[in-house]
């Protein structure tokens, strides 16, 4: 609206470009990994084979038999691997236990301080929440008051500083609420109206002097409403597992509250809803912070005479109601009105009686009218507040299972923010890989069949260390697919999400919740910056390994190119329905990953509110469920690839019992050579085969990013352009007026103008 779009854009992108430049360190890390984790599986056969040669030239063998050296090639095989999977584990078991310590620093801060001293018959229920039993006597001592009083609300000399060098917000403040009162706390814009109300609350520290309430729980409404997600119904009725059990009580608060008849439409949006959550909490002390200066003037006169009015029903009910605001409209309503100072001081309390308050009240209008109040949050005070709206507007959600039809788009869309150039190098380190190590198991075999007996040992042992060089480089080379796949597909993607954002509708922003849009730039774009790439680097690598291990089989062995179609059929039927599983579950973590943000997101920006209403548990026991049912999937997903090792460890043990009985009815046709490269082969087949499903499925899951990337750019209709479209005249600036002739506008393309 401020026409700042292009600068916000440029600067989160150019905040993406450096988040994108400190990944590079994490990328040479990568690199470092791959290459110490490979240098172990990679070089032990040929360091191995090179001590074995120069033992042999000792005693004078200088041949190398097929025996011994395949024997000794799968030892190695079965003892590097574990060892290279705990060098690739170590990094992930650091990330965990620093994780560990982020989160005991976290749980070691100090815990909120309710500053108040509460009633006896009421503190218990509230410090068992937050102390255990031997700290209960200590707080006891310190936040009773004497059961005498008589006041609702009583703060003595309190005095709010924010920061150590700060003004006071509120300073020196005196002031005695007796029960059903109705108090107007009046003042100009950064006076300490909101601080007072978070004062009572308990929400605020104090510097000196103290605050006693007659009870604990407190409603409170925020100048920006803070609402949960969920029915109308849900919201006014309470927290999470709050059900209406008086039916009467409800709809008595949806007519006070103006609610009755426009229950569908919300007018005034989530003013009237805010408040009508509070109404229904029949809890004794309301606190209303600038509720009601949002709301427009003739349903402002019915609230007020429903609500606040002399029959009105918190009138009726005799609650007392605290009121900060700008405005003195309400003044002839009030039992108290206090005014409060530019230094957060009380200026003046009395009744509407007093000359002296109708003079302040007079030239606090007055400062309204000439416009000296500024547009400010009150006194610094952070409003935190996400628009909370049922959304029936398909933009704003994101598919969780996406199953593109066009997969072929999909690919072409990921590969675009890569660049085909990167592919293909990609590709050819892929390709690399797979060749050195078909090669070197070959020349390995030659060398064994070596008909000179060990007379080119030297030889054969240079080019194996050559062939294991380059296999090792290659290998190292997947750790750079980061570098080349990670800066270019990032930074376009991002920009696209962000582009999007930013011409997004005013329908979108309001209908789509802000763990969506937050999972969007968090979750989405962390799993093309770490998850996409390895699945893509793994897939591909495994993939040509694969298809060289093939090769060698059916070379040693020529007539188990007869079980290699059935073989594929079985993996192909195996790979889809783990797909087909996996992807299912996965989407079900999706989903609840994303209801798991908002949920925690809701709670942390409506802290204020559950701590003053005393919903702490029932948000605690939410929060709890939220968590529980986002793990149930993550435990069936590890099933599932249990099941997946499980299957494939079958099948490659059935593809070894017919290479045995093809070698045992074609002896006369095989080398030794050619036996010991096939078994080595079907030995590491598994692992290359549960690796290639897994990847392939988590690589197709992860792509469900890009679907969702490329679905929502191309979905989400940018706001209108009609200023654009329709140059103002150069006479406009003339008149330097408004003036709006029929226009038709709406929120959301439903048919229904507002």
């Amino acid at each position: 609206m401020m026409g700042n779009l292009d600068t916000m854009q440029t600067k989160v992108q150019a905040a993406r470009e450096n988040e994108l430049k400190a990944g590079i360190a994490t990328y040479w890390l990568d690199v470092i990994l791959a290459a110490s984790g490979s240098f172990l599986n990679i070089m032990s056969p040929a360091i191995t084979l090179g001590l074995y040669t120069l033992f042999t030239r000792l005693s004078g063998d200088l041949a190398l038999d097929a025996d011994r050296a395949f024997t000794s090639f799968a030892l190695v095989q079965m003892v590097t691997l574990p060892a290279t999977s705990i060098i690739f584990i170590l990094p992930e078991f650091v990330t965990a236990v620093t994780g560990f310590d982020r989160i005991q620093k976290f749980l070691l801060q100090p815990d909120h301080q309710d500053n108040r001293k509460l009633p006896e018959g009421q503190i218990e229920h509230f410090l068992n929440f937050i102390y255990t039993d031997q700290d209960l006597n200590r707080h006891n001592a310190d936040k009773l008051i004497n059961p005498d009083e008589d006041s609702a609300i009583k703060i003595k000399f309190a005095t709010v500083r924010y920061g150590t060098g700060d003004q006071p917000a509120l300073k020196n403040i005196n002031l005695k609420i007796q029960p059903g009162w109705l108090v107007l706390v009046a003042g100009m814009s950064g006076s300490g109206k909101t601080t007072l109300a978070r004062t009572i609350l308990g929400d605020v520290k104090l510097q000196s002097g103290s605050v006693s309430t007659s009870s604990v729980n407190i409603a409170f409404c925020a100048e920006s409403p803070w609402l949960r997600d969920g029915t109308i119904r849900d919201i006014i009725t309470g927290p999470p597992g709050s059900t209406i059990t008086d039916e009467s009580w409800y709809q008595k608060v949806l007519y006070a509250c103006d609610l009755e008849f426009d229950i569908v439409q919300l007018p005034n949006g989530d003013n009237t809803l805010a408040l009508a959550q509070e109404v229904y909490s029949g809890l004794d002390i309301l606190v209303l912070d600038e509720v009601l200066s949002a709301l427009d003037g003739h349903i402002l006169r019915r609230v007020v005479e429903r609500l606040l009015g002399p029959a009105g029903l918190l009138r009726e009910l005799k609650k007392t109601v605290v009121l900060t605001t700008n405005s003195t409209n309400l003044v002839q309503h009030s039992d108290l009105i206090v005014i409060l100072g530019p230094d957060g001081s009380i200026y003046e309390q009395g009744t509407w009686d007093e000359p002296k308050i109708q003079e302040r009240c007079k030239e606090l209008e007055l400062q309204m009218i000439n416009g000296s109040i500024d547009e400010k949050h009150d006194d610094g005070v952070k409003q935190m507040n996400i628009p909370r709206a049922e959304s029936s507007n398909p933009e704003g959600s994101i598919n969780l299972l996406p199953t593109p039809a066009d997969s072929t788009a999909i690919y072409s869309h990921y590969i675009g923010a890569i660049g085909r150039y990167r592919v293909l190098v990609t590709v050819f380190i892929f390709a690399s890989s797979a060749t050195f190590a078909m090669l070197a198991q070959n020349w390995l075999r030659l060398w064994t069949e070596d008909d000179e007996h060990g007379k080119q040992t030297n030889f054969f042992l240079k080019v194996y260390f050559a062939l294991s060089i380059g296999h090792w480089l290659s290998l190292t080379g997947l750790g750079t697919i980061e570098f080349l796949v990670v800066p270019a597909s990032g930074r376009i993607l991002h920009d696209q999400l962000l582009t999007t954002i930013m011409k997004a509708p005013q329908s979108f922003i309001t209908s789509t919740e802000i763990g969506t849009t937050l999972s969007r730039f968090g979750q989405d774009i962390k799993e093309i910056d770490q998850k996409l790439p390895r699945e893509f680097a793994a897939l591909g690598s495994q993939a040509f390994k694969l298809l060289g291990q093939i090769i060698l089989l059916c070379m040693s062995q020529r007539y188990n190119i007869i079980a290699i179609p059935v073989l594929a059929i079985v993996v192909y039927v195996i790979q889809r329905t783990y797909l087909l599983a996996s992807r299912q579950i996965r989407g079900i973590c999706t989903e609840t990953s994303y209801t798991l943000n908002n949920s925690f997101a809701e709670t942390v920006e409506g802290i204020a509110t559950i701590r003053a209403f005393g919903w702490e548990n029932a948000y605690a026991l939410e929060n709890s469920r939220t968590l529980d049912a986002s793990q149930m999937p993550t435990y069936t997903l590890y099933a599932l690839e249990q099941w997946l090792m499980l299957v494939v460890d079958l099948i490659v043990a059935g593809v070894a019992l017919l290479n045995v009985a093809f070698i045992i009815t074609f002896t006369s046709a095989m080398t030794v050579g050619d036996v010991g490269i096939s078994m080595n082969v079907i030995l590491m087949l598994n692992v290359v085969l549960t690796i290639l499903i897994q990847s392939s499925a988590n690589f197709d899951t992860s792509l469900g990013v890009i679907a969702r990337i490329r679905s929502f750019a191309t979905t989400v209709a940018p706001k209108s352009q009609h200023m654009q479209d329709h140059p103002i005249p150069e006479s406009w600036s003339s008149n330097s007026e408004i003036d709006p002739r029929d226009i038709i506008a709406d929120y959301v393309n439903t048919g229904e103008h507002v």
